[in-house]
């Protein structure tokens, strides 16, 4: 800011000084005391161009003791931070508070101040919205419709929601120059009913009516009636709970999901089941050594019958190779036959392992255990 315009504001702000005499709220001693510090705090930090914390000291100094002299100065402190808007309210509850009392000179100052901002903001039309829906900018709500005059707002980009029970929600971004008038078209469309699920877990999944709807948080049309919600994250419990909705109404779930010691267990899938995996693994391994097995004991056949044939009349070198052939197969088969023994045995006690673990407490898990037995492993109880 301009040293001339910093001026302007500290003079200004002085003037008003002076009017904060004028209509006190009666206020205990301490308070008096508090807010005039308070005061005498923030116009030193006028003098040092510190508006931001000067504007916290006036409100404060307001909030003990509402003298109608401290909303000039804290228009002015929001006017220097190109808060327009508020600035432009608090200028108009300034007037408005003084009534009769307000001297000339300031309401120029006030007039002019006006003026000048009027030329810097913007203003938003919302047009076609039924009546009763409720207008938010920036989300803060700024009236229900029909609303009585245009929104004015600072230059720049702000977003724009308009609701009302029985409607789909219209949501838009809009930019607003200064000077400028953008009109927002807010017709709304009807639905049969609406909810809202409200949560801030950006990795949860939202259920309804047992059917994946989305992440959090959500909304969209139901059919009138009683529904389920439910919302899972990873390493919470899930949230349930039911609602009903009546027809056009809307309904709003907050959604709260408290860290739990582990996951929601549903049909004792509540977490990676190990054994049940390493069962079917060892299963697929069994299987594919039998086959291994099954295929060396065919070629071992093939070269028996090779080398009882070479015995007598065949090639000694041909018949020798038949044996070495035959004496391969063999050892790889009974490899293959006994590993398919010991992986399909272990996949059974897996999964039996397994079963037991779903059906049983942690009390009792501790009672089943694996011990070495002749051809592979067994279960002891």
């Amino acid at each position: 800011m301009h040293s001339c315009e910093v001026k302007k504001v500290a003079a200004a702000v002085a003037i008003a000084a002076i009017l904060l005499a004028v209509l006190p709220r009666p206020a205990a001693a301490d308070d008096q005391e508090i807010a005039k510090a308070k005061f005498q705090e923030g116009m030193a930090l006028i003098k040092e161009e510190n508006y931001p914390a000067a504007l916290a000291a006036f409100e404060e100094s307001y909030k003990l003791v509402p003298k109608p002299g401290l909303l000039y100065n804290i228009a002015m402190c929001q006017k220097a931070l190109f808060r327009y808007v508020e600035s432009i309210a608090s200028f108009k509850s300034y007037l408005a508070a003084m009534g009769a009392n307000v001297k000339p000179e300031m309401k120029l100052n006030v007039d002019q101040a006006l003026a000048d901002m009027q030329k810097l903001v913007g203003t938003i039309l919302i047009d076609g919205a039924p009546d009763g829906a409720e207008v938010f900018v920036d989300d803060r709500s700024a009236g229900v419709t029909p609303l009585k005059e245009p929104l004015i707002v600072d230059p720049g980009g702000h977003s724009i929601r308009v609701e009302r029970d029985g409607y789909r929600p219209l949501r838009t971004e809009v930019t607003v120059p200064s000077g400028a008038t953008i009109a927002v078209r807010a017709q709304l469309h009807s639905v049969a009913a609406w909810i809202k699920i409200a949560c801030e877990a950006k990795d949860a999944v939202v259920h309804l009516d047992g059917k994946v709807v989305g992440g959090c948080p959500y909304e969209g049309e139901v059919q009138p009636g009683e529904h389920e919600v439910k919302v899972q994250e990873p390493g919470k419990p899930a949230f349930l709970q039911k609602f009903d909705v009546s027809s056009g109404g809307t309904a709003t779930v907050a959604v709260t999901l408290q860290t739990g010691d582990r996951p929601e267990k549903e049909g004792g899938a509540g977490k990676p089941r190990g054994l049940l995996i390493g069962g079917i693994a060892a299963l697929a391994v069994g299987a594919g050594a039998g086959v291994l097995g099954g295929v060396f004991a065919a070629k071992r056949a093939d070269a028996l019958d090779r080398y009882d044939a070479l015995r007598t009349t065949g090639p000694e070198d041909e018949f020798n190779a038949a044996g070495e052939d035959a004496q391969t197969a063999h050892g790889v088969m009974i490899g293959g036959f006994v590993g398919a023994g010991v992986f399909l045995a272990a996949g059974v006690v897996l999964i039996v392992l397994d079963q037991r673990g779903v059906e049983k407490t942690e009390g009792d898990a501790g009672a089943v255990s694996l011990v070495p037995a002749p051809g592979g492993i067994a279960v002891e109880f």
